[in-house]
């Protein structure tokens, strides 16, 4: 092999691993903020909030029938985005949503799995009409969409990250949403440290 060979091959393989590094996918941890049965939010919906005023008036929203107002847990909105999961309107309690440990990073797309866990067939359930709802944060990349999927990898919402972070823009009714699949039951997981 001549020399003037390995400088032509050298540029090459040099260019197909950038090529091969930019097309990488990452996978980053999501730290569970909080949960709950109650969010005053009747559509299955999901957003994602980059700014700490976002965030407080979505959070005085989901807790407007608490006293005293509960205050929003602090968030470095300099590293962090908040990602939020309305579930909608169930007829009775034991229903939950959440997020998967992980946001799958791949070039400008970070996917998002969204968990729910319908109560078990056997369970005695209060009769009560319940809204569930999950916030977790992301740590911020070069993403600049987040796209929710269910369990069988079926896009239920895709939102881009404007300056005031991504919202639904059409308010689908849950029936005319496609609803997340239900997964097992998953025991309940203590918030992690938000940096």
């Amino acid at each position: 092999m001549s020399v003037r060979g390995v400088g032509v091959a050298a540029p090459r393989l040099i260019l197909l691993a950038v090529l091969a590094a930019c097309a990488s996918t990452a996978e980053m941890p999501l730290a569970p903020v909080e949960s709950g049965a109650q969010s005053n939010v009747s559509d299955q919906s999901f957003y994602v909030l980059v700014d700490p005023e976002s965030f407080r008036a979505l959070h005085a929203s989901i807790h407007a029938q608490v006293l005293p107002p509960r205050p929003p847990p602090a968030i470095d909105f300099k590293k962090r985005i908040v990602l939020v999961a309305f579930l909608g309107t169930r007829p009775t309690g034991g229903y939950a949503i959440g997020f998967g440990d992980t946001a799958t990073v791949e070039g400008k797309v970070a996917t998002v799995t969204v968990v729910v866990d319908p109560p078990p067939a056997d369970a005695i359930l209060p009769t009560m009409v319940t809204t569930p709802y999950a916030l977790a944060t992301l740590r911020r990349g070069d993403y600049d969409q987040v796209v929710f999927v269910d369990s069988s990898d079926s896009v239920l919402e895709r939102l881009g990250l404007g300056p005031h972070g991504g919202r639904s823009a059409a308010r689908a009714t849950p029936s005319a949403r496609r609803s997340p699949e239900p997964v097992s039951r998953r025991s309940e997981r203590a918030a992690a440290p938000m940096d």
